[in-house]
């Protein structure tokens, strides 16, 4: 079964949770507080971008669809001219 990745609850804790790891390192002297704060930085930028990107797609997706949805029932109110309704009988000999 192939696995899919997905954006959950777990990638937005883990995200609040390595902001306050960086906030933290970021304040605390030695090599090893610089690095660890490089990479926590690094991994909110990114996979905050990926989160945000992927929040922004639906939201766009969203309006567009409901843009599409107005601009249909915007043209079923107008009249439609040239069209005329007719009766007809069809004689069979």
């Amino acid at each position: 079964m192939k696995k899919q990745y997905t954006f959950g609850l777990g990638s937005v804790f883990s995200l609040i949770v390595v902001f306050f790891i960086y906030l933290y390192a970021r304040d605390q002297t030695g090599a090893g507080w610089g690095i660890l704060a490089f990479i926590a930085k690094w991994y909110v930028i990114i996979f905050g971008g990926l989160l945000a990107l992927a929040v922004l797609l639906v939201i766009l997706v969203t309006l567009v669809l409901l843009g599409f949805f107005i601009y249909a029932r915007l043209r079923m109110r107008r009249p439609r001219k040239n069209v005329v309704d007719a009766e007809y009988r069809v004689d069979e000999e």
